[in-house]
């Protein structure tokens, strides 16, 4: 994190306006607000805050603190401040509040405790993200709620919103232990809108296996256990195996599991029409059906058939010749020629590379039906005539045969290590 600094601080340290402007357009500083510079020229938000803290002289709160702490629902990046009564600081995207503030959270810059932190978000945003807020923290600090009634009893006359935290922190003494994800916050606070029979929260089950498990709720006088399940949490390979293993144990226990999603609570409705009937608050009739008489399965995956593996296998076989061979043609020196350098080879070399080829390889291989070679071995001929023909021309006396010679057993052995036959000399 870079340097911040004011306007006031560089001219008493003997700078100038004109520098710091000229700094700025070389782009040497970065200027977050009027009169407020930083030597951090890609600043984020962690820099903007703290240049925000330097120039007032507040302290982080609100939102700006609920990010700090890291409290579920509050990712955006705000610059929220709480300057001592008096003083004042406007800036662009600088939300500052006036109060006293005595209660400082240990951190490198200043910034509200959890407990003041709640309640000053008590007052700026609405009960599902104060509840929200709440269980995270106190997933963070187990005696926060503590700290809170005695916060709330000493300070808390003439502040918005201190009802509504008071209510929220009754609702989790009752239930004795926070909640572990937006998700279950939310379905609980639909469970209080919809006025139904609360369940119990983080039940834990043990059945004699190697490690006991959880329930997010559990209704024990209905053997009905709620899961609620984020995206988040739940989409790797391990956690899958983990859940089903989970249901299995708690369906031989006689347990029943309704899994929610974000997806369900879309349509919250839908939700409490399927919690009422597993409560057997409302009934519901239901048929069923087996045999023929259920749609027909579909095969997933695809179902393959012998004929079409042994047709894969042939064009994976034929499309790695091909392959090869276009490898050796790029790695041959004299394909980079072309047919260019072929026209000035004598014709008699000409004629002589392919009888070599052919006396060296053997009688020429025929498929079965006497067909024409195929589009592979063709085009292996044609990369064997151009390495062959691309070579420099033959010397006069036994030298030159020799070359070619040569050539022609080191073009044959590179094609027979590559599988592919060597075309027919006429």
């Amino acid at each position: 994190m870079g340097i911040t600094f004011t306007a006031a601080e560089a001219v008493s340290a003997g700078q100038t306006y004109w520098q710091l402007s000229r700094a700025v357009r070389h782009r040497h500083l970065h200027r977050a607000w009027r009169g407020v510079y930083l030597t951090n020229l890609s600043a984020g938000w962690l820099e903007q805050l703290s240049a925000a803290v330097h120039a007032s002289g507040g302290v982080i709160s609100h939102r700006a603190a609920a990010r700090w702490h890291g409290l579920w629902g509050f990712e955006e990046d705000v610059v929220e401040l709480t300057l001592p009564p008096g003083r004042r600081f406007f800036r662009p995207g600088v939300r500052a509040h006036q109060a006293s503030v005595d209660d400082l959270s240990p951190s490198d810059l200043p910034v509200t405790s959890l407990a003041r932190t709640l309640i000053d978000l008590a007052g700026t945003v609405d009960e599902l993200a104060l509840a929200t807020a709440l269980e995270s923290a106190w997933c963070r600090d187990r005696h926060l709620l503590e700290e809170l009634e005695r916060r709330l009893d000493v300070n808390s006359r003439g502040r918005r919103g201190v009802c509504r935290l008071r209510r929220l922190v009754q609702d989790a003494r009752r239930r004795g232990r926070p909640l572990e994800s937006p998700l279950e916050v939310r379905f609980w606070r639909l469970l209080h809108d919809w006025r139904i029979p609360l369940p119990q929260a983080g039940v834990q089950v043990n059945d004699g296996g190697p490690k006991a498990f959880r329930f997010d709720f559990l209704y024990p006088d209905h053997s009905l256990a709620i899961e609620t399940d984020g995206y988040g949490w739940h989409r790797t390979h391990e956690v899958f195996v983990s859940d089903c293993r989970r249901q299995s144990r708690a369906a031989a226990l006689g347990y029943r599991v309704m899994r929610i999603t974000w997806a369900d609570l879309d349509d919250p409705e839908t939700v409490r029409e399927r919690l009422l009937v597993a409560l057997g608050v409302v009934p519901i009739r239901h048929t069923t059906c087996w045999g023929a008489r259920v749609p027909w399965p579909t095969s997933w995956p695809e179902a393959r058939s012998a004929a079409t593996d042994r047709s894969r296998s042939v064009s994976r076989t034929s499309t790695r010749s091909v392959s090869k061979v276009e490898r050796a043609n790029t790695l041959t020196p004299a394909a980079a020629s072309g047919v260019s350098s072929a026209s000035k080879t004598p014709t008699s070399a000409k004629s002589s590379v392919p009888s070599t080829a052919s006396a060296r390889n053997g009688p020429t291989e025929r498929t079965p039906s006497g067909t024409a070679p195929t589009s592979a071995t063709t085009e292996s001929s044609d990369a064997v005539r151009v390495m062959l023909v691309s070579s420099p021309p033959a010397q006069a006396g036994a030298g030159a045969s020799g070359g070619s010679l040569q050539t022609a057993i080191r073009a044959a052995s590179t094609f027979s290590r590559m599988g592919v036959r060597s075309p027919p000399s006429g």
